[in-house]
């Protein structure tokens, strides 16, 4: 991809620059999101475009064990293809 295409890209929210110090899960399916939803103590169906929300994963005596940033993707027509997970790399 041509730079200016790439830059194009990002300023118009259908691209994104991945964060190397950062872990990512990507979630997708037709029950993606609510499956999702299920296991974290955020919303995540309601999430926007360009938009990410803070969840957290817990474990069963409701202890924290991931602290975590979701946000929707979208195929290259705009079509919605799941969800992203972000973890901050110094997170056990």
């Amino acid at each position: 991809m041509p730079v200016s295409e790439g830059v194009r890209a990002l300023e118009a929210g259908t691209a994104f620059a991945p964060l190397p110090d950062h872990r990512s899960v990507a979630v997708t399916g037709g029950d993606a999101v609510s499956w999702l939803n299920d296991l974290v103590t955020n919303r995540v169906d309601d999430i926007g475009p360009n938009e990410l929300r803070r969840t957290l994963f817990l474990d069963r005596t409701g202890r924290v064990r991931a602290d975590v940033h979701v946000g929707t993707t979208t195929d290259r027509d705009g079509t919605p293809a799941g969800l992203l997970i972000l973890q901050d790399g110094v997170q056990p």
